[in-house]
């Protein structure tokens, strides 16, 4: 019997969705697939993947070849602390200058896009790569990270940095959507079956991680070395449903990002059934 490929972000973020599934993981019938969230993007669009996490701004530009699954999605109200912009000069200084992207996300550097727009009717120049942050920092005047990199350096470095979900949130008083749970409708006609199973698996996963803070952020310990107390302090940041409030500051989202241009309008969510 085919496999059902499963990606997963291979950052702590999704650690309370994954956790179970990843601890019971003698299931024969299911292939997991560990990449960065750009590098997922790429895996489900070509056909190597048949459900994934994807940038928020990825089901905008694919809406034709994906459902959503409901009920999941990676989002937080305010502050997310793992979607930082380090920068040595306030924002207002960095119209005129290149801003160093991470090369692992699609979501984030949309947001930086939107966010200047927002607040000083101006694009930002942004320049995609970074091979070593401390590079970089010596390089640009600033830098978008996220994931655990964005956790690390922040924790290390004590470089000034702004929260792109703070931010977005006060400029529109919406929640934030980073990633979402999509499955080709390709595979979805051939496996529906198969992929219905392991979108159980995933709710019955995400409930199970948020009813255990303890257990989630002692696991996150022994991955990354950070301390108990501050990933319990981030998870409590992070939120893993897909109820209307989030829906709505998605919608919201891909207004302004298709008013940029940057991804196609997209005003309806469709999901499986």
């Amino acid at each position: 019997m085919e496999k059902v490929r499963l990606g997963r972000i291979d950052y702590i973020n999704v650690l309370p969705i994954y956790f179970l599934i990843e601890r019971n993981s003698g299931d024969k019938n299911l292939e997991l697939v560990k990449e960065n969230p750009r590098a997922l993007n790429e895996l489900l669009f070509s056909g190597r993947l048949d459900i994934s996490p994807i940038s928020s701004i990825e089901y905008a530009r694919h809406q034709n070849d994906y459902f959503l699954v409901n009920d999941l999605a990676l989002s937080a109200l305010g502050a997310v602390r793992s979607v930082l912009l380090f920068s040595q000069e306030p924002l207002e200084k960095l119209l005129e200058k290149k801003v160093a992207v991470t090369s692992s996300s699609a979501t984030s550097g949309a947001l930086l896009r939107i966010i200047f727009n927002l607040r000083f009717g101006r694009d930002i120049h942004l320049t995609r790569g970074i091979s070593s942050t401390e590079r970089v920092m010596k390089e640009y005047p600033a830098a978008l990270l996220i994931g655990d990199e964005a956790l690390r350096v922040k924790m290390s470095n004590g470089l000034k940095c702004y929260d792109l979900g703070e931010l977005w949130h006060k400029m529109t008083g919406e929640k934030m959507v980073y990633a979402l749970w999509a499955v080709r409708r390709r595979s979805y006609a051939k496996i529906k079956e198969r992929i219905e199973k392991v979108v159980e698996d995933l709710r019955n996963s995400r409930d199970y991680g948020i009813i255990h803070p303890e257990l989630i952020a002692k696991e996150a310990n022994r991955i990354t070395g950070f301390p108990v107390d501050f990933l319990k302090k981030y998870f409590t940041s992070l939120e893993f449903n897909l109820d209307d409030k989030t829906k709505k500051g998605l919608i919201t989202f891909y207004k302004y990002a298709s008013d940029l241009g940057i991804s196609p309008p997209c005003r309806e969510l469709k999901f499986i059934q």
